[in-house]
């Protein structure tokens, strides 16, 4: 399965030229992802049926779920996200004492190696 979330302009015209489909579908589907903010291909409207069931077969728009959003007294607030596979990633946002500087903390795997006191991520098994 492709997953088309992040591929460029150019990798996207190469997908849909591999699956028998016109380059200009990759302009559709930038519109339709990053402007509409579309999650699953039925909610492109310029598709056809056809195409929608295609694109069902051989790519995916994965996308996260807010599942919980937690505060602190300290500012920090912290957001778990479900992935499509049911598992959970964390971010977590930590405000400077006088707002000059803030950080934020984005987990881009499942688990971390670096186990911040703070952060739930740090506890699991990195995969």
């Amino acid at each position: 399965m492709e997953i088309l979330k992040g591929l460029s302009k150019p990798e996207l015209e190469n997908f849909f030229l591999s699956i028998g489909e016109k380059k200009f579908r990759a302009n559709q589907t930038i519109q339709g992802l990053y402007v509409d903010r579309y999650e699953k291909f039925d909610e492109f409207s310029i598709f056809s049926a056809g195409l929608k069931e295609k694109l069902k077969n051989v790519a995916e728009i994965p996308s996260l779920r807010l599942k919980e959003h937690l505060g602190s007294k300290d500012g920090t607030r912290k957001f778990i996200f479900e992935i499509e596979d049911g598992k959970d990633v964390e971010t977590v946002w930590i405000e400077s004492g006088d707002s000059s500087r803030n950080t934020i903390c984005v987990s881009s795997q499942l688990g971390c190696t670096l186990s911040c006191a703070f952060c739930a991520t740090g506890k699991l098994d990195f995969k």
